[in-house]
């Protein structure tokens, strides 16, 4: 998905979150990253900030990894995680975090129910869409 266009649309936010926001964590992580978009985290800051247990971080930042998304730093006792440096992914997550409450959950009902109003397959899968 290339955006090289100034704007970045509702059709672009709902793209990438199908394909990159398939699962609440990976919604909320991107919402964290796109907030705080200068900072680097240790996975136990992202743990406690998110309220999730560091496997299922883990997990979520591999596949975020893999699609070029989050970048891992490596220190001598520890690795940290940032938002990509890459300004095409960059802008699109935080524009996705600048969302108000009701976009945010109008844009994630949008992707997470079918029209037939039972829970999507996004509801429901915690996979990597984009396997390295």
């Amino acid at each position: 998905m290339a955006i090289t266009r100034a704007f970045i649309t509702k059709d672009d936010l709902h793209r990438f979150l199908q394909n990159h926001g398939n699962s609440r964590i990976k919604r909320e992580l991107l919402a964290f990253l796109g907030r705080h978009h200068s900072t680097r985290f240790a996975i136990f800051a992202i743990c406690h900030s998110l309220g999730y247990h560091r496997v299922d971080v883990e997990e979520a930042l591999t596949c975020m990894i893999v699609a070029g998304i989050v970048e891992k730093h490596h220190s001598l006792s520890t690795a940290s995680y940032s938002l990509t440096t890459e300004d095409e992914k960059r802008r699109i997550v935080m524009a996705l975090a600048a969302l108000d409450w009701e976009q945010w959950q109008l844009l994630v009902k949008e992707i997470t129910v079918n029209n037939n109003g039972a829970p999507g397959p996004d509801a429901i899968k915690n996979e990597c869409l984009v396997k390295g």
